[in-house]
């Protein structure tokens, strides 16, 4: 089982959207040096969920060699980052998204993409979300008056509101 580290964004159910953002993002994410790690950055993946006939669409930003497993990274050997160094692989994925166009939810983490949907985060996660326990949540505007209220809520970009990222945590070094 592939366990990744990367910046997931959902458009809901805007297909045009997500696409547009997967070409604006191409072009923009290339790499970052970390403390003598080279990391470049995959291709944006975009995806429809669920398959056959989708009715969310995301974009996923994955850093190459930082995961565990992940079928994309070719069985090239593992960087392994620190919890530090991870961190500041995660604040350059956010770095990349401020300013993006037109999308709802977005967070970098470990296996995030099951975390960025409406309904759940009012129903499983409506206590992180009030407590600022949800770090590095990214909510558009317009979507906050449906998502449980918190004070932690912090302007992102011109059209989004976090809740401050704090790092992430590195497993398996």
């Amino acid at each position: 089982m592939a366990i990744v580290f990367g910046l997931v964004v959902d458009f809901g159910d805007n297909k045009q959207h997500a696409e547009n953002f997967h070409d604006w993002l191409r072009v923009r994410a290339s790499g970052v040096m970390i403390d003598g790690y080279q990391i470049t950055i995959h291709a944006p993946i975009f995806a429809g969920y669920p398959y056959g006939q989708p009715t969310q669409f995301q974009v996923s930003v994955i850093p190459a060699n930082v995961g565990f497993r992940v079928a994309i990274d070719e069985n090239h050997e593992r960087i392994p980052l620190n919890d530090a160094q991870l961190s500041q692989l995660g604040s350059y994925l956010y770095d990349l998204l401020r300013g993006a166009p037109h999308f709802e939810l977005a967070m970098v983490g470990w296996d995030v993409d099951f975390l960025l949907d409406l309904e759940d985060l009012n129903h499983d996660w409506a206590e992180e979300i009030r407590d600022g326990a949800m770090q590095g949540l990214v909510v558009h505007e317009a979507l906050l008056n449906r998502l449980a209220q918190s004070d932690y809520f912090l302007p992102f970009d011109e059209h989004h509101q976090w809740i401050p990222y704090a790092g992430s945590k590195a497993f398996g070094t």
